[in-house]
């Protein structure tokens, strides 16, 4: 049964939210409706006024809704989204509690559903910062720490590893709050971690000096994985010092584990190894006894079967059973191309995700820049028109203090001279005359002033406004300097950008079928051991001139068509000739086609030839028949149909030819990415449709595979 906890809104209403079943995490009904109930509650809370506690029940909101899709097997994009929403919500709020949690959900999003420790590393130092400036919950820190370390490992970056670690296991010791049990089984854990960096480095002396405090302390450790994982790790430096015997004892300890906990991958991975160390110690019947073990588990682990096959293949070399040794080194070498093809996707999401964030960088800077730009552009009309105001204004002051000075002026005159011309005499006239004219030589005076200071005003005014525009002119010079270096920065993307994808379909087309190769090898031996020297000529000439076309054809990104279809016919002649002419073929081109002028891409038709005739006509006792029509039904679109009278799809699952199935699944895996990257990288609508044909009755009469491709 699962529990109810109850999240408290600001009205005080109680919001039961169920917790979340582990034993549902698949059933996508099941996870809706948990989502569907979150997000009313969510919503509720957001119409509600601000408040601390709203804030604090928003927040909380998010994290389980993070939580919740982050089990999900469906929808795990989502708990980046929450994560994102999380802390930018407690950002707002100065939640530095919950703004934390938001960057944990992100970092376990890159770490674990990603597999991209440089991004989970990234979020976790953000975190650090931003714990490490604040009040913080003791707890909260050494998780950061103890994460950290796990990722400087992961990046080869050991010394900062060790750091980190060091920090942890004090914090630690000073108090987690935790269980003494699940307190040790930390403590026990960044021991291993040490370890483990101390056995990257060499240091055996010190890696098994942790390695043996781990086992001290094992016992005070209640989760049986951590048994196992620790006796599987001090197995490999035991046997890094060729100390065989007792790495192989702790193997079997962990093996032990592993079965109680039903672990199949870890078990797996286990006895694989263990079967190396009994190689290593020339033990061949044990040595192949735990491959055979490691393969018969249900659900192994890509790398463990891989080693399996390995050892399987070495050691029925080293008996003498050749072709039991040919076997086993065929399935090794499909599963070590399987585990590569995996790797080598992971390290392409991993430069698209860094080529990405440089992308967002320069799109910020170009963001910031434009924003400063108009920040300075509405700072420089706020000047012009504060001093423009200023200008008016001092003009107007000017223009009032004359007008005044003027008007006192002439009324005192007027005053003075109608006292005088009652009580004074001709002389008096003569002397308000001379006061007269004093005065207006004072008024002259005074105009002169304000003109004098009208026109340093007017000066400054224009000095300022020469100088705003030779500040204008360097600003918007740089600006477009900066401008013409981004341009050239995206260029410079976009032809990495191009050449990255152009790059793929180069190694895309390059991988041809290794076990092609390997069969038509064994084909020339049979035909020379049985003394046809004819065939085996016939045989290793198409060979030779098969691999040649396919070795020049790899080197163009398009092929013409007659070339193409002479491809296909050595390749469906050849396979006619190692099934003693079960397979017969028709190759039609319409008139109006001229194949030495249209270009394809190169390899584009021959794996789903070669799956007709592998899973179509394979199993069929009389063999069959392959047709290939080439039409032209547009001026720019190349129609190819490739049909067969095989045992059709549904019947050829049935048949469990197990290494034939994986390369030919990865024959045309490759393929659809080939299609799938020339439409990206041209611009194309190339297509791909496979139906099954039947007869009235309705069963199966072969399959029909149509590819349109635009010329």
């Amino acid at each position: 049964m699962c529990q109810s906890k109850r999240i408290t809104s600001s009205a005080g209403q109680h919001y039961p939210m169920p917790a979340f079943d582990m034993n549902r995490a698949k059933d996508s009904v099941y996870i809706k409706s948990m989502a569907t109930k979150a997000h009313e509650l969510l919503w509720k809370e957001k119409q509600k006024p601000f408040s601390l506690r709203r804030d604090s029940t928003v927040l909380r909101l998010y994290n389980y809704l993070g939580s919740l899709y982050r089990e999900t097997k469906n929808y795990k994009d989502s708990c980046l989204y929450y994560g994102k929403k999380m802390v930018e919500y407690a950002q707002a709020c100065h939640n530095v509690e919950f703004e934390v949690k938001g960057l944990f959900q992100q970092a376990y999003y890159y770490r674990n559903i990603k597999i991209n420790a440089e991004e989970g590393l990234r979020i976790f130092l953000k975190a650090y910062k931003v714990i490490e400036n604040a009040d913080h919950d003791p707890q909260v820190f050494w998780r950061i720490c103890y994460n950290l370390g796990d990722l400087y490992i992961n990046v080869r970056e050991y010394d900062k590893a060790l750091n980190y670690y060091q920090k942890a296991e004090t914090l630690i010791k000073a108090g987690t709050g935790l269980s003494a049990g699940s307190t040790q089984a930390y403590i026990v854990a960044i021991w291993q971690g040490v370890a483990a960096i101390y056995a990257q480095k060499k240091q055996l002396e010190l890696a098994q000096k942790y390695y043996l405090l781990c086992l001290e302390h094992l016992k005070n450790v209640p989760i049986m994985a951590t048994h196992a994982n620790i006796y599987d790790d001090y197995a490999n430096c035991l046997q890094i010092q060729n100390r065989l015997n007792e790495a192989i004892e702790y193997r079997k300890k962990a093996e032990k584990i592993w079965i109680e906990l039903e672990k199949s991958e870890n078990l797996c991975s286990t006895q694989s190894i263990t079967a190396i160390y009994y190689l290593q110690a020339n033990n061949i019947e044990l040595a192949q006894q735990y491959a055979e073990k490691a393969l018969s588990i249900p659900k192994k682990s890509l790398i463990g079967t891989r080693d399996a096959y390995q050892v399987l293949y070495q050691t029925e070399s080293k008996k003498g059973n050749w072709q039991r040794s040919l076997s086993n080194f065929e399935k090794y070498v499909s599963v070590r191309d399987s585990l590569e093809a995996i790797f080598n996707n992971e390290e392409l999401y991993k430069i698209q995700s860094r080529f990405d964030m440089e992308q967002l960088a320069i799109a910020n800077k170009q963001a910031q820049d434009l924003q400063a730009k108009e920040l300075l552009n509405i700072r420089q009309k706020a000047k012009f028109e504060q001093l423009k105001s200023l200008v008016e204004r001092q003009r107007f002051l000017d223009q009032a203090t004359s007008e005044k000075l003027k008007s006192q002026i002439e009324t005192q005159a007027l005053r003075e001279q109608a006292i005088k011309q009652k009580s004074l005499s001709i002389e008096e006239k003569g002397r308000q005359e001379r006061r007269i004219n004093e005065l207006k030589i004072k008024e002259l005076e005074q105009n002169k002033v304000i003109e004098s200071r009208t026109w340093n005003v007017l000066v400054l005014g224009l000095s300022m406004a020469i100088l705003l525009g030779l500040i204008l002119f360097w600003y918007n010079r740089k600006l477009r300097k900066n401008i013409g270096e981004l341009k050239e920065k995206n260029r410079i993307i976009e032809e990495v950008t191009h050449k990255i994808q152009a790059t793929e379909i180069t190694a895309l087309r390059a991988q041809m079928n290794p076990h092609f190769i390997f069969n038509c090898l064994n084909s020339i031996q049979l035909f020379t051991a049985q003394n046809e020297s004819e065939k085996a000529s016939e045989y290793l000439s198409k060979f030779s001139r098969l691999i040649r076309l396919v070795l020049e054809n790899s080197r163009s990104e398009k092929v013409t068509l007659e070339n193409e279809l002479e491809t296909l016919r050595l390749y469906i002649e050849m396979e006619a000739m190692r099934f003693r002419g079960k397979v017969v073929y028709h190759i039609n081109i319409a008139e109006n086609i001229d194949s030495s002028y249209v270009q394809i891409p190169p390899l584009l038709i021959q794996p789903f030839v070669e799956n007709a005739i592998w899973h179509g006509l394979m199993h069929k006792e009389e063999g069959g028949t392959i047709n290939v029509e080439v039409t032209l039904p547009s001026e720019n679109l190349l129609h190819i149909e490739i049909s067969d009278d095989g045992i059709g799809r549904a019947k050829a699952a049935a048949f469990k030819s197990k290494s034939a199935t994986i390369n030919k699944s990865f024959g045309m895996k490759v393929t659809n990415e080939r299609i799938e990257l020339i439409n990206q990288l041209y611009n194309t609508t190339t297509k791909v449709q496979i139906f099954d044909l039947q007869n009235q009755q309705g069963q199966a009469t072969g399959t029909k595979v149509v590819v349109e491709i635009p010329v």
